[in-house]
């Protein structure tokens, strides 16, 4: 019998889990809404700003549209961290690659709605984009 992380695995996009916790499932006029919280775990920190104290400023929230689950819109609300470097402006984040560039779709989502395996379709649609 397979444990419940990795049953929710197969549900979300590959690797997902590696850098959030699901921390709600729910649904709303039948739409599946998967809630995940990004770990605590600092980001790389540059090279420039290494030795700096790094704190937690919170999270910033979206959401991104998935497959379809039994005939059920499924979206995605994930909660990212955002860190602060001391005496640094601009705030910090992990490179977490889920979605297709330029979109809120997940990458496989949007490679499905796209064609991405047909004749004819221009782009590259195997590479992801941070978010």
């Amino acid at each position: 019998m397979h444990n419940s992380q990795e049953m929710l695995s197969y549900f979300l996009p590959e690797g997902a889990l590696n850098y959030f916790n699901c921390t709600n499932i729910r649904m709303i006029e039948n739409v599946i809404h998967i809630s995940l919280t990004e770990k605590e775990c600092v980001p790389e920190i540059p090279k420039e700003h290494r030795g700096k104290k790094v704190t937690t400023k919170g999270f910033k929230d979206f959401s991104v549209e998935d497959f379809p689950v039994r005939g059920k819109k499924v979206k995605l609300l994930l909660r990212r961290r955002v860190w602060k470097i001391e005496g640094v402006k601009e705030l910090l984040k992990r490179d977490i690659p889920i979605t297709f560039p330029n979109t809120k779709l997940q990458k496989e989502f949007a490679v499905f709605l796209k064609g991405g395996d047909r004749k004819g379709t221009s782009g590259n649609f195997t590479s992801s984009e941070n978010i």
